[in-house]
C-alpha cells in the first residue's frame, strides 16, 4: 500500500524495532478533561506522598471517544501500519478512554541511584488475556500507550525488548494449537537472554505504538511522581494472512515474517478453533468503578455542582450507550474457567508478599500422602500464619506428574483424589491462605542418575554422592538444573496457580546429609564453567586449596544466575507469585537452625536478617525456623526458649517469621509450637507496625566474606567481627550488619549514605572497587573505623586514602612476643612501675603502622616485659606506638585500630577490650542517635523506623547457654532516653499493649519478660 502518513524512517523503525512514537498526538482537551479528577478517583492527596499507598494502580474506564477523534495523527499511522482501515475491527476497541495506569514509584525507589537491569525485571509479557493466541492472531494487533504525563528517564516508562520479537514468534510458530490465557509470559521466557531494550521516554500527549507481539514490562519509577498512561489496543477483524500470493503484507505481517526469516508461511495453520473471552484484567479494574464514581460525585458537590456534572458511563447503565460500551470492550464475552478463577483470586494477588506475612511449612514425608488438608489448613490459621509451604516436587512429586525423570510418591494412590497438591490448594484457597510450593532439585533417583550421569555431582576423586533411598546428588552446573527443572516448574505452574516457590538445598553439594565433606564438584559442566571463569586456574578440591576462595565466587555466580533464570521463568507465568531463595530472588531466605557439632552463634538470625535488610531494605526476608534439633534428630523438638529467639530476632530486624515442622501437625510432639504460635500471632496483630519497617541505625558493622580470604584469615576476621558485634550489642549501640559481599552494591545504590560510621573488622585486602567506594563515602562525611589488617594489600601499603597510616611496617602474630604487651592511656606517674588504666592486653595480631604526619592518636603501648616467674614480672614501659590513630579525609574521618581488639573481647572476654573499642566509636565515630537505651546487657536492642514512628525491639537473651537458649530471667529497671528534639512524644509497649509514661525525655520500661516492642512517636 502507499504510505501517506508514515515516513520511510518510521516504517523502517517499526519493522526493525517493533514500535513507533508519535509525538504530541493526543488532543489537549482530553488530557485536561480526563486528568482533572484523577486524584479524586484514586483517593490520594496529590501534594502528600505519604498518602500514596501503592506503587501501581490500574483504573477502570469512565469516559471514551472514537480513536480517530482522540488522536487523529496517531490514528492515521495506525491505519497504515495495519494495512488499511478496512482491516480494523469496526467495534472492538474502536474508542479510547481514561482507564489510567499510574506508576507512583515510592520513597524507597527515589533513594536508589542506580538503574534497573531489564533482564532481571519481572513481568515480561504481551497483552493477550482475552483470546486464544496463535501466530496469526490479530486480537491485539497493536498495543497502544497514551501518555498523559511527561515520562522522563528513570520515570517508570514502559520497557520493550526489541530483539525479543523473534522469540515470541518462534514460540507461537511452535504452538499451532495456540496458547490460552492466562499465558503469563510463557511466550517471553527468553527475554532474560536478550540484549536490545528500550525504555519509553516521552512527553505528555505522545502516543507509543507497539507491535502486539513485542515483549514489554513496567520499569521502576525512581522519581516518585504520578506517571499516568492508558493502554488500549487495536484489533483487526480477521487473522493475519502470512501467505499472500501478491506479497502485499501489512507492516504488522512483515514484522512477523522478518523475525522468522521467511517470505511467507504457507504451511502454518492453527490446529484448534479460535476463541475470545472476557478480559481477565478488566474484572478487578471494574470492581473499582463504583467507589471511584462516588468520589467523583463527592468532588463535584464540593465545588457546588451536582451529579450531572460528572461524566461517567457507569451513570448510564441500562442504556444502549452502555451496552455498546460493554461490547466495544469485550465485556459481553464469556469468562473462561481459568480466567474466572484468577479474577476471583485477584484480591489475593498483586505481589501479595510485599506486605508482612508469616508462614508454616509442612515438610512432607512419603507417609504424609494421606494428610487431611482441611485439618492442616485449620491448624495454620490457628497458628496465626497466612501462608502454607508444602512440598510439591523435585526429589519426589506429591502430584500425578507426567515427567519420566520426576519420581512420584507411590503412596498418593491412597488418596481418593490421587493429588495431594490440588487438595491442599483447594483447602488453602477456601480459607484465604497462600499456598507456596517447596521444590528440592538437589537429588534424583538412581534410575535417573544412571540414565544421565552427566547431571550428577562428581567428587574430586571421581565418585558420585549417594544418599538414603537410593538418591544421588546433582550439580547446579549440570543439565538437570540448567534445563530439566524448568520442565518440572512448567508442569507445576500449569496445574496449580500457587502463590510462590521455595527452592530448597540449592547448593554445590560439598557436604551431604551426614555432614560428610565430599569436596568441590568436578563434573564436566563445573570443569568447563570454572575454566571460563578462572582463566585456567586449577579447580580446587576443597577449602585448603589456594583457589578455593575464587571457587566460592564462581559457585555464587552459578547459583545467582540460576536463581535469576528461575525468577524470570516463574514471574513470566505467574506474575504475582514470589520466588524464595537467594540474592536474585523476590524474597531472601534464611533457615534458622541448630546443628550437631556446630558452635552456636547466639545472634545468627538477627545478623542474617540485618545483613539482607541493610543491603536491600525493600526486599522481604523470610526466616524459616526449624522445630527440630538438626536433621539427624528430626523428631527431637528444639528447646522452646531457643526457638523463640529465632522468631524474635527475625521480626526485630523486619523479617517475616516462619515455622518449619516435619510432616502433619500433631503427629510429632514439637514442644516449641506454643511459643511459635504466640509470636506469630503477635506479628500478625501488629502487622501495621511491621509493614514498612526499615533499618535506621547510623552505624554499620561489616561482616567478613569467606570468598575474599583464606580459611585461616576468615576465622580470624570472624572472631574479630563477633567480638565487636557483642561489644556493641551489650552496650546497646544501634547498628546494622553489612555483608562485605554487598558493600560495593550498597555504595552504588546509595544505601551506604544512611550510615555515619562504618566499622570494618580485620578484613585484610579489599578489592580496588571496595577501597574506592569506602574512600568516597568517607570523603563525603563518613567515619570509617578499621581494625588490624583491613585495607592493607600484599605489599603492606594502605589501600584506603582515608586511613591515617601510609603502610604497615610489621605484622606480628607471635603470641610469645604479644604476651605481656598492652595499650594504655598516657602514664602519669614518674614511677615506671605504677600504672593508670584502663590497661588493654595486646592479643591476637598487631600491625605496626607508619602513621601519616597529620594524623593523631590515642593510647600507647606498654612494651613487652617478662611475665614469669612472678619475681621477674615487671618492666612494661610505655612507648610511642599508638593504640589507635585518626585523620580527616575530605568531610569525614578515618580511624585505625592496629590490633585485633574484637578478637580479644571474643576470646578473652575482658571488659577493657569492649570499653576501649566503644570509647573510640563514641568519641571518633561521629554518630548521634535520637535515643539511647539503658537496660541490662543481656537484652538485645534493635532500632528501626516506620514512617514517623521509631520502633525499638527488646529481646531478653538472659537464657543464653553454650549451645542454645533456656529459661530467661525477668529484667527490671530499663529506660529509653530521648536525645533528639521532639514534639508530643508518646510511647506504646506492644506486648503489654499499654501506653508508657514519657517524662523529661525518659521512657521508663516495664519489667521485661521475654520480649517487648516499644513504638515511639513525636521524635523529630
Amino acid at each position: 500500500m502507499k504510505y501517506q502518513h508514515l515516513t520511510p524512517e518510521e516504517q523502517e523503525h517499526f519493522l526493525t524495532k517493533g514500535w513507533l512514537r508519535v509525538p504530541g498526538a493526543i488532543k489537549q482537551e482530553y488530557i485536561d478533561k480526563w486528568m482533572q479528577d484523577l486524584w479524586a478517583r484514586v483517593d490520594y492527596d496529590e501534594h502528600d506522598k505519604s498518602t500514596w499507598h501503592t506503587d501501581y494502580l490500574h483504573l477502570p474506564r469512565h469516559r471514551e471517544v472514537p480513536a480517530e477523534e482522540f488522536a487523529p495523527e496517531a490514528w492515521n499511522k495506525i491505519v497504515e501500519i495495519c494495512g488499511g482501515e478496512d482491516r480494523i475491527d469496526p467495534v472492538r476497541e474502536r474508542y479510547y478512554g481514561d482507564a489510567f495506569i499510574i506508576n507512583f514509584g515510592s520513597e524507597e525507589k527515589a533513594k536508589q541511584k542506580g538503574s534497573f537491569d531489564p533482564r532481571e525485571q519481572r513481568g515480561w509479557h504481551t497483552d493477550d488475556d482475552w483470546y486464544r493466541m496463535f501466530l496469526d492472531s490479530s486480537g491485539n494487533a497493536l498495543t497502544v500507550i497514551h501518555v498523559f504525563t511527561d515520562i522522563p528517564e528513570r520515570g517508570g516508562g514502559t520497557c520493550v525488548c526489541e530483539d525479543g520479537l523473534k522469540g515470541v514468534m518462534k514460540c507461537l510458530y511452535e504452538h499451532p494449537e495456540g496458547l490460552d490465557p492466562p499465558i503469563n509470559g510463557q511466550n517471553c521466557a527468553h527475554v532474560g537472554g536478550c540484549n536490545e531494550f528500550s525504555t519509553v521516554v516521552a512527553k505528555k500527549g505522545d502516543v507509543i505504538l507497539l507491535h502486539g507481539l513485542l515483549p514489554h514490562t513496567a520499569s521502576p519509577n525512581y522519581l516518585h511522581y504520578a506517571r499516568v498512561i492508558s493502554n488500549p489496543h487495536v484489533s483487526l477483524h480477521s487473522p493475519y494472512n502470512l501467505n499472500r500470493p501478491d506479497g502485499d503484507y501489512s507492516l504488522l505481517e512483515q514484522v512477523i515474517l522478518r523475525n522468522l526469516g521467511r517470505e511467507s508461511l504457507p504451511e502454518y495453520k492453527p490446529t484448534r478453533e479460535r476463541k475470545f473471552w472476557y478480559p481477565r484484567n478488566a474484572g478487578f479494574k471494574r470492581e473499582k468503578a463504583a467507589a471511584e464514581l462516588e468520589r467523583m460525585i463527592a468532588a463535584a458537590k464540593a465545588k457546588g455542582l451536582d451529579e450531572t456534572a460528572v461524566d461517567s458511563i457507569y451513570l448510564r447503565k441500562g442504556t444502549q450507550e452502555y451496552r455498546d460500551f460493554e461490547k466495544r470492550n469485550g465485556f459481553d464475552k464469556a469468562v473462561n474457567e481459568v480466567n474466572g478463577l484468577l479474577m476471583e483470586q485477584h484480591k489475593l494477588s498483586a505481589q501479595w508478599w510485599r506486605k508482612p506475612f508469616s508462614m508454616l511449612q509442612t515438610n512432607l514425608r512419603e507417609i504424609d500422602a494421606d494428610m487431611s488438608v482441611d485439618d492442616v489448613a485449620n491448624y495454620i490459621q490457628d497458628h496465626g500464619a497466612n501462608a502454607w509451604l508444602i512440598g510439591i516436587g523435585g526429589i519426589q512429586a506429591q502430584y500425578p506428574t507426567e515427567l519420566a525423570f520426576h519420581s512420584k510418591n507411590v503412596l498418593l494412590s491412597q488418596r481418593e483424589s490421587g493429588d495431594l497438591i490440588q487438595d491442599a490448594l483447594t483447602a488453602a484457597r477456601s480459607r484465604g491462605l497462600r499456598l507456596l510450593a517447596r521444590m528440592d532439585f538437589s537429588k534424583v533417583s538412581a534410575e535417573v542418575a544412571a540414565e544421565h550421569p552427566e547431571w550428577c555431582f562428581i567428587s574430586p576423586t571421581g565418585n558420585r554422592q549417594g544418599h538414603t533411598g537410593d538418591l544421588f546428588s546433582v550439580c547446579p552446573s549440570g543439565g538437570y538444573y540448567q534445563e530439566r527443572i524448568f520442565d518440572i516448574l512448567e508442569e507445576v505452574i500449569k496445574r496449580y496457580p500457587v502463590d510462590g516457590f521455595f527452592i530448597n538445598w540449592t547448593s554445590m553439594n560439598e557436604e551431604d546429609y551426614y555432614k560428610r565433606y565430599h569436596g568441590v564438584c568436578h563434573c564436566d559442566s563445573c570443569q568447563k564453567g570454572w575454566l571460563a571463569f578462572s582463566g585456567g586456574l586449577e579447580l580446587p578440591k576443597g577449602p585448603k586449596d589456594p583457589n578455593y576462595a575464587e571457587w566460592l565466587r564462581f559457585s555464587r555466580e552459578v547459583i545467582d544466575e540460576l536463581t535469576a533464570r528461575i525468577r524470570v521463568f516463574i514471574s513470566n507465568r505467574l506474575p504475582d507469585a514470589c520466588l524464595i531463595l537467594g540474592k536474585t530472588a523476590d524474597i531472601m531466605f534464611h533457615e534458622a537452625n541448630n546443628a550437631v557439632g556446630r558452635e552456636l552463634w547466639h545472634h545468627a538470625t538477627t545478623e542474617m536478617v540485618s545483613s539482607w535488610m541493610s543491603y536491600r531494605p525493600n526486599v522481604p526476608v523470610l526466616v524459616n525456623s526449624t522445630c527440630f534439633m538438626d536433621m539427624p534428630y528430626r523428631i527431637a523438638s528444639e528447646e522452646p526458649a531457643h526457638f523463640a529467639q529465632y522468631l524474635l530476632q527475625c521480626i526485630s530486624r523486619g523479617g517475616y517469621p516462619s515455622t518449619y515442622m516435619m510432616g502433619t501437625p500433631g503427629k510429632i510432639p514439637y514442644l516449641c509450637l506454643d511459643i511459635a504460635g504466640e509470636i506469630t500471632r503477635f506479628h500478625k496483630k501488629w502487622s501495621d507496625i511491621y509493614d514498612g519497617l526499615r533499618p535506621c541505625a547510623k552505624t554499620s558493622l561489616v561482616k567478613p566474606d569467606r570468598a575474599q580470604m583464606t580459611g585461616t584469615q576468615f576465622e580470624e576476621a570472624l572472631s574479630e567481627y563477633r567480638g565487636l558485634y557483642s561489644a556493641m550489642q551489650e552496650l546497646h549501640v544501634p547498628f546494622d550488619v553489612v555483608s562485605q559481599e554487598h558493600l560495593l552494591a550498597m555504595a552504588e545504590s546509595g544505601e551506604l549514605t544512611r550510615y555515619k560510621a562504618i566499622v570494618a573488622p580485620n578484613l585484610g585486602k579489599l578489592t580496588s572497587a571496595e577501597a574506592k567506594a569506602l574512600d568516597d563515602w568517607v570523603f563525603a562525611g563518613g567515619h570509617l573505623i578499621t581494625t588490624a589488617s583491613t585495607g592493607i594489600d600484599e605489599t603492606g601499603s594502605a589501600q584506603l586514602k582515608s586511613l591515617p597510616f601510609e603502610r604497615q611496617v610489621e605484622k606480628d602474630g607471635n603470641r610469645e612476643r604479644l604476651w605481656s604487651t598492652y595499650f594504655a592511656p598516657p602514664q602519669t606517674s614518674k614511677d615506671s612501675h605504677v600504672y593508670n588504666g584502663p590497661i588493654v592486653p595486646l592479643y591476637g595480631v598487631y600491625h605496626s603502622f607508619d602513621w601519616k604526619n597529620d594524623s593523631q592518636g590515642g593510647y600507647n603501648m606498654l612494651a613487652h616485659a617478662p611475665f614469669s616467674p612472678p619475681e621477674k614480672a615487671y618492666g612494661n614501659v610505655q612507648v610511642e606506638q599508638r593504640g589507635y590513630g585518626t585523620a580527616t579525609f575530605g568531610s569525614g574521618k578515618g580511624i585505625a585500630i592496629p590490633f585485633t581488639v574484637g578478637r580479644g573481647y571474643r576470646e578473652l572476654g575482658l571488659g577493657v577490650f569492649r570499653d576501649f573499642y566503644s570509647g573510640i566509636l563514641r568519641d571518633e565515630g561521629g554518630v548521634q542517635e535520637p535515643l539511647s537505651i539503658h537496660v541490662a546487657e543481656q537484652v538485645e536492642v534493635t532500632l528501626n523506623r516506620n514512617g514517623n514512628k521509631m520502633v525499638v525491639h527488646l529481646v531478653n537473651m538472659s537464657g543464653a547457654r553454650k549451645q542454645n537458649f533456656g529459661s530467661h530471667l525477668p529484667i527490671v529497671g530499663g529506660k529509653i532516653q530521648i536525645t533528639a528534639s521532639g514534639h508530643n512524644i508518646a510511647a506504646q509497649a506492644l506486648k503489654k499493649d499499654e501506653t508508657l509514661e514519657v517524662k523529661d525525655g525518659e521512657i521508663m520500661l516495664p519489667t521485661l519478660d521475654l520480649y517487648e516492642v516499644v513504638v515511639i512517636e513525636g521524635i523529630l
